[in-house]
């Protein structure tokens, strides 16, 4: 049976098939999807097709949206761990958003100053298999965090970062989602972190 119309993934390359004839997308290692996110872009793509894009529109579409997806960008990978930020984590409930955006437990480094612990720490907890606290956090946030989850205070966002590495599996993600009103200011230290 031929395909005339549809999305899919083939030998690591996203496809869309229109009137039987398939024309490449893009490598889906380029597009750096965090796990849980690659049927949602096949399913995009469908719907694209389906209201009439062209392949070439649609192509161009994910080239200008390539790793800007939500709010998550995937800042590299250091010895086998991808490393993600969050770069619009300005409050503790954005913080399990980009949590939920992985299929699989993290490595979350969060906190930092204002701070403030207004989630369910269960939650939290089902999706990390450990937390690290960036520096700053009020000592009332961080004395709950340490309790319910083991969290880890650090020094620095070099020092989170280089923790976070060494505490994570070799395929595994580490989170960068502060969680606070200073969000930006620390991704941006994450950046400087990941340069040194």
């Amino acid at each position: 049976a031929v395909v005339w119309r549809g999305a899919s993934i083939r030998h690591g390359l996203l496809v869309v098939v229109q009137a039987g004839r398939a024309f490449v997308l893009s490598p889906v290692r380029e597009l750096a999807l965090p796990d849980g996110l690659t049927e949602i872009v096949l399913a995009a793509v469908a719907a694209a097709q389906a209201c009439g894009v062209t392949p070439q529109a649609i192509r161009r579409g994910l080239e200008a949206w390539r790793a800007q997806f939500d709010r998550l960008e995937h800042c590299g990978d250091r010895l086998g761990v991808q490393i993600w930020s969050d770069n619009a984590c300005s409050e503790p409930s954005a913080m399990l958003e980009s949590l939920e955006a992985f299929e699989r437990k993290v490595t979350l480094v969060a906190g930092g100053p204002g701070f403030q612990s207004m989630l369910d720490l269960e939650q939290i907890g089902a999706r990390t298999n450990r937390v690290l606290m960036l520096p700053g956090t009020p000592m009332a946030a961080l004395k709950l965090w340490e309790a319910s989850l083991q969290a880890v205070p650090t020094s620095s966002m070099k020092e989170a970062l280089q923790l976070g590495v060494e505490r994570t599996s070799v395929g595994g993600v580490l989170l960068v989602a502060p969680g606070c009103v200073q969000g930006q200011e620390l991704v941006r230290k994450l950046g400087e972190a990941l340069e040194a």
